[in-house]
């Protein structure tokens, strides 16, 4: 089973290879006819690097949402189980 961070580096990891599949053919096709491949290239991961940078924040706060919403269910099961165990009693 993965821990969360190795799942959260996993969606990271296929989100950067996704974008750079899908965008970074087109942005070189798209200079390489100026003469300046170099320069699209590295602009092209210099952008997918920023796109992952906001899906990164992004999903760090999706994994704090999840895992406090977690923490309160776990609290109110325990909560639960007390009240049944003192009501039994």
């Amino acid at each position: 089973m993965f821990t969360m961070e190795a799942q959260f580096n996993l969606l990271v990891r296929r989100r950067f290879l996704f974008l750079v599949k899908r965008k970074l053919p087109i942005e070189m096709n798209s200079c390489t006819s100026s003469g300046d491949s170099d320069a699209a290239s590295t602009a092209a991961v210099e952008t997918t690097l920023e796109r992952l940078r906001g899906t990164r924040g992004a999903l760090e706060e999706l994994w704090s949402d999840r895992e406090r919403r977690l923490e309160l269910t776990l609290q109110l099961r325990h909560f639960e189980r007390d009240a049944l165990e003192v009501s039994k009693h």
